[in-house]
């Protein structure tokens, strides 16, 4: 059946648990996680087949599909259902059981989340917010929503951070051990010095629309072996690519070390099957009908993508 990221997200479950309480629709995911969490499950698999490959000499069949992929990440809600009987409700942004979980605005407009989490961070909380003076906090007990210490929780968390910038309530809070985070746009995440310090944006040269751009680096990083951004026009790419098994083979090979490549020889074949030879073919067919160079030249002069021209 066709199937896009929202339609993972839905026929999973996980819309039913985001969003705010009923009689609120249900809200999506964005940006699309479904497809991210689909492609992370197929490399995992993967990675399990090559080292079962590596050992055993036998190759595994991967059966991969969005809405399960999705359904995996749905915590404990699933299991409550089948023992219980019941459903886990939208809460907003508010933990579902929990005070002292949630979002809270802060002095300028901006936002903070707040997670009250432990005992050790419930007892330090409650001496910095003036909370210490009934034996429910002193103690560190975990604090419900809908009760009376909740409440007075969240209403201590929310004039805290009204009073203050976010980089205060942040400060502050992680000084005593409570998690705590600003949530950030674009521009205050790249000018933060964590973020900065460990290079999470970087910058290449894009082929396609020759210049260079700047964006999210390959994570997360590896020491001896970092990845890198290769990235070029994807139907000259894919023209390229896939015009013959040998072509193919080739391009594996320049790319991959010469000890990496005997060692990935000594296990797994790499040539077409005759099903994959028709498949490169019509789909180098398909290309050439479609896309032909003279669209790619005109669409690259435009800045636009194909299906747009």
């Amino acid at each position: 059946r066709p199937s896009m990221d929202g339609i993972g997200q839905a026929f999973s479950g996980l819309m039913a648990l985001n969003g705010e309480k009923e009689p609120s629709a249900p809200l999506v995911s964005k940006p699309g996680i479904c497809d991210y969490l689909t492609g992370l499950y197929a490399m995992w698999a993967a990675l399990m087949g090559v080292y079962h490959a590596q050992k055993t000499g036998e190759g595994d069949v991967i059966d991969v599909s969005q809405y399960e992929s999705c359904l995996r990440v749905q915590g404990y809600g699933p299991l409550m259902y089948t023992t219980t009987g019941e459903q886990l409700k939208r809460t907003g942004n508010k933990e579902a059981t929990y005070a002292g979980i949630d979002v809270f605005e802060c002095k300028d407009g901006n936002y903070c989340v707040v997670q009250v989490s432990g005992r050790p961070a419930a007892k330090a909380i409650a001496a910095l917010l003036g909370l210490d003076d009934e034996e429910h906090f002193i103690e560190g007990r975990p604090t419900l929503n809908g009760t009376p210490q909740g409440d007075r929780l969240d209403g201590a968390i929310k004039a805290f951070c009204l009073e203050r910038m976010p980089d205060e309530v942040e400060t502050q809070l992680k000084a005593i051990g409570v998690a705590c985070a600003p949530i950030n746009n674009y521009e205050m995440l790249m000018s933060n010095p964590h973020v900065i310090a460990r290079n999470d944006f970087v910058e290449w040269y894009d082929e396609a629309s020759e210049q260079t751009l700047k964006g999210v680096a390959v994570l997360p990083p590896v020491k001896n072996n970092p990845g890198q951004i290769w990235l070029r026009n994807w139907v000259k790419t894919m023209r390229t690519f896939w015009k013959s098994s040998d072509t193919r083979t080739k391009r594996s090979r320049q790319c991959m070390p010469r000890e990496r490549l005997e060692r990935r020889n000594n296990y797994m074949d790499f040539s077409f099957t005759e099903e994959q030879e028709l498949l490169a073919e019509n789909l180098v067919e398909f290309m050439d009908r479609e896309y032909p160079e003279s669209l790619i030249k005109e669409c690259d002069e435009q800045k636009i993508f194909p299906v747009e021209a």
